[in-house]
């Protein structure tokens, strides 16, 4: 007779062990495709072969606007996949904030703060999503009213009712320092009206396009300084100086600019082309009634994405990568503000009174230094997070 170093258990034997078998693989987290169990980020448990719980996206902050008291700070929300958004603002002493829920498949982006620290002006734009009944324009929201400690956000004014652009649809706007409304036009060619108590009057005309646009005082007088498209030029542009209507040119061709930025008083100006490597080249000008001089030329790092002037234009920062700089004007001389090398900044903007700048990444707002220090001041609750 053959014999096997094992024999064949019974059929009663093969079923305790069957049974045995079972019961240890789920004390132990093993066999019959359980295996080992795993905690999640958000602290569940996960096993291999199942479908793993999905991150949640932070909402996507645009417009980010600090007030001229530098008490708040207002911004846009964009969440859930772009279907939702909202107008937030941020109280940066007590870290509170009042929300108010655009219209479904709408978003009203932040435009401007009043002179007084008491309105936000905003532009409400469709979002492609189904949409609920609203009506696109410029708007101004005042600030919340407070009933003991609930704040409620106050309903905005729609400011382009009745506003007559003949064949032309308005996409933008902003105040000058004398409280009017200035509207832009998408179609070509693009034009500049701004709106008083005295009617409305046409600031300016762009070929293609306008690149950017900054309002000031001078003796008295409200002047236009205009980036635009040269009449007749193949769309090359340059600087003008616009009073009542007439525009004067003071810089040559920006040929190759990939985008020119004022700064808010229109003492400066920066032009970015291509460089080399990867990074930019930069151009600073000195701007004035008469013209606009080059004052240095230099190589800044590509990682600079989006620019923010500071208010007394002598710095700026450079965003939207994963680093933060500041530039000094005019020197052009560049350095990292934080060694965080994983920002991917939303948006930010300059604080008024302070040498600091706000910055809103990954679903939190940060205050940064100059210094480099950095401390969160809020983040969004987690309904935002989708």
């Amino acid at each position: 007779m053959n014999s096997s170093r094992f024999s064949s258990p019974s059929p009663v034997a093969a079923a305790a062990l069957a049974l045995g078998l079972v019961v240890l693989s789920f004390i132990g987290g093993y066999g019959y495709g359980v295996g080992i169990r795993k905690k999640a980020p958000d602290g569940t448990t996960i096993t291999p072969g199942a479908t793993p719980k999905p991150e949640k996206s932070p909402p996507e902050v645009k417009g980010l606007r600090a007030a001229p008291n530098d008490q708040y700070v207002a911004l846009t929300a964009v969440y859930d996949q772009s279907r939702l958004a909202a107008r937030v603002i941020v109280d940066l002493k007590s870290g509170t904030a009042t929300e108010a829920q655009s219209p479904i498949g709408w978003q009203d982006y932040i435009t401007q703060w009043s002179a007084d620290s008491r309105k936000i002006l905003f532009e409400r734009e469709r979002i492609p999503r189904p949409v609920a009944d609203a009506t696109a324009g410029l708007y101004a929201a005042p600030m919340a009213s407070k009933t003991g400690q609930t704040a409620t956000p106050a309903e905005p004014e729609l400011l382009t009712q009745g506003v007559d652009v003949p064949g032309e649809k308005i996409i933008a706007g902003f105040w000058t320092p004398k409280g009017n409304l200035v509207l832009k036009t998408r179609r070509e060619p693009k034009s500049l009206w701004e709106i008083s108590p005295n009617g409305q009057r046409l600031v300016d005309r762009a070929g293609v396009n306008f690149q950017q646009h900054r309002a000031v005082i001078e003796k008295g007088k409200t002047v236009f300084y205009t980036v635009r498209d040269v009449p007749g030029d193949g769309g090359i542009a340059a600087l003008f100086r616009v009073v009542d209507g007439k525009a004067t040119r003071l810089s040559d061709d920006l040929s190759g600019a990939l985008w020119v930025y004022l700064e808010e008083r229109a003492r400066y100006m920066t032009v970015c082309r291509q460089g080399e490597g990867g990074d930019w080249q930069w151009m600073v000008y000195g701007v004035g009634a008469q013209g606009a001089k080059l004052l240095k030329t230099a190589t800044v790092p590509g990682d600079i994405v989006a620019v923010y002037w500071s208010p007394e234009g002598k710095h700026i920062l450079g965003a939207g990568g994963d680093s933060l700089w500041i530039v000094d004007v005019p020197s052009l001389q560049a350095r990292r503000l934080t060694s965080r090398t994983d920002w991917k900044a939303d948006d930010a903007c300059w604080l008024n009174k302070e040498e600091a700048v706000l910055v809103a990444a990954r679903g939190v707002l940060h205050k940064v230094a100059l210094s480099g220090a950095t401390r969160e001041l809020w983040r969004f609750s987690d309904v935002y997070w989708r």
